[in-house]
This record gives C-alpha cells, sequence and structure tokens, in this order.
C-alpha cells in the first residue's frame, strides 16, 4: 500500500508553506486596529451598454460554407 504523499514536492506540502511564512505573516484577530483612511470606499468601474441592436449570432448550416 503506497502513500500517495510520498510523490508531493515539498515545496507544496503545508510544513513547508508554514515554516517559509511563519516571521513575515502575522495572524490579526479582526479590522479594528486598522487605520481608516478617509477615502470612499473603492466601487467597480461604471459599465455603459453599447449604443444599437445586439447582434445575433445565426446557427449555420452543415452543408453552408463559411
Amino acid at each position: 500500500d503506497e502513500n500517495p504523499i510520498q510523490y508531493v514536492d515539498e515545496c507544496y506540502k503545508p510544513e513547508t508553506y508554514m515554516r517559509s511564512y511563519q516571521t513575515i505573516v502575522h495572524p490579526i484577530s479582526s479590522m479594528d486596529p486598522w487605520v481608516k483612511g478617509g477615502l470612499p470606499p473603492i466601487r467597480p468601474p461604471f459599465h455603459r451598454r453599447q449604443l444599437g441592436r445586439p447582434k445575433r449570432v445565426r446557427t449555420k448550416e452543415p452543408a453552408e460554407v463559411q
């Protein structure tokens, strides 16, 4: 009975991930200590509909040449 984990490279194992980021990324409990920027919240870009009637794709018959 072979263990499939033995075929996984070390860089993909959780232990390696945790070791590489243990001194850089520190968990925080909540967003309360974050400094407020005073700027309005970021909104998605305005989407403008295209003018004119939308083009329809006609289903061509198999015998029709493109």
